[in-house]
């Protein structure tokens, strides 16, 4: 596994779990508004260099950081583990207190919120869509 800066071909090895869409954040990848990381598998080598995350996200306020994780179908806990301490790390590169996301509102996804070491801190609907917010704080 190894962590980098998304580049476009990188959507194109991305097979998105259920929950994981590029659909309505498509702008994203071509601003530069937004810090923007993949995790790719470089282990396997029937799929090296296949998309497993994509991380974004960007300071919505002094030391606080919004953002979204897509996560592909083949993501596990080992992959998850990895994600967190590559949170951490960007977390103190930026000085961040705070890093927030909103994600939908289903038990499965409240279970990987947990192993990302986040806590749900309110909700809100988007689009009709019953969502949670997580926060992961550093202080």
């Amino acid at each position: 596994m190894m962590f980098r800066t998304l580049h476009k071909a990188d959507l194109d090895t991305f097979r998105p779990n259920v929950f994981s869409t590029t659909e309505g954040v498509e702008h994203v990848f071509d601003e530069n508004k937004y810090n923007q990381y993949v995790l790719i598998d470089d282990e396997n080598p029937e799929k090296e260099g296949e998309t497993l995350a994509i991380i974004c996200f960007q300071e919505t306020e002094p030391r606080i950081w919004g953002g979204f994780m897509l996560i592909s179908r083949v993501f596990t806990k080992r992959h998850a583990r990895a994600l967190k301490a590559f949170i951490d790390i960007k977390a103190k590169e930026l000085n961040a207190e705070q890093l927030w996301t909103l994600s939908e509102r289903h038990p499965i996804l409240s279970k990987w919120h947990e192993i990302l070491g986040m806590q749900k801190i309110g909700e809100n609907v988007v689009n009709n869509t019953e969502c949670d917010m997580w926060s992961r704080q550093w202080v």
